[in-house]
């Protein structure tokens, strides 16, 4: 309670500089940085490498991505992302939030209120094998899976879920603000996105494995 106080004190003598921060970095930092990061997810299902995904991070927080062998109906292959159906997908997306209130970068950059993490989200389709209690009995027999994804990095949400977590330098994004004004998917302070994505790839045939085993 102490600290409240002296954080809401704190606040309110410095309210004009606080109130100037926080619309400069909700209108022109976060946005920036998000769509960065989306611009590595596109350019990475659009390398040819059998990917595909929707792509509205900066407006919606929305950003998926799956292989398209995970299409359920292979015809869908023209119709829009949103509107396929999908054995799993990819999706950036958090863990351990504050109730929704932390920002998108402070979860990035592992500065959350409540130790929250974001990363890439393995969303499986529960109904793709025969409901959500099925799909997560079938996770819990797959130790071998289990113990390959859990080396590339994935955390077992225990749901029937996993969970690559994404850190980024604080250090690092204030430097190339810093020299830039702006940020890139080509800048060094995303190479943590772009390992996971890499790890992501490698990560695909033990999904693969994992879902073809529920599926037998």
């Amino acid at each position: 309670m102490t600290q409240n106080h002296t954080a809401g004190t704190l606040l309110f003598k410095q309210l004009k500089t606080f109130n100037e921060s926080v619309v400069y970095f909700e209108q022109t930092l976060q946005p920036a940085l998000l769509k960065a990061i989306q611009d590595c997810v596109e350019d990475f299902c659009s390398s040819g490498s059998g990917w595909h995904g929707h792509f509205d991070f900066p407006e919606e927080s929305d950003c998926r991505l799956a292989p398209l062998h995970w299409l359920i109906e292979q015809g869908e292959e023209e119709v829009s992302f949103q509107k396929q159906t999908h054995k799993a997908t990819f999706e950036i997306n958090y863990i351990e939030d504050n109730n929704g209130y932390d920002y998108w970068l402070a979860l990035f950059c592992g500065v959350g209120t409540a130790g929250g993490e974001a990363g890439f989200m393995f969303d499986c389709d529960g109904k793709a094998f025969g409901g959500k209690n099925a799909w997560k009995r079938c996770v819990r027999q797959a130790t071998s899976q289990l113990d390959q994804l859990a080396k590339l990095g994935f955390k077992d949400l225990g749901d029937g879920n996993f969970f690559l977590p994404v850190r980024l330098n604080t250090d690092a994004l204030a430097s190339t603000w810093e020299e830039s004004g702006k940020f890139d998917k080509d800048d060094d302070c995303f190479q943590p996105v772009r390992d996971a994505l890499e790890c992501i790839a490698k990560a695909a045939p033990v999904f693969d494995a994992l879902m073809n085993s529920c599926t037998r």
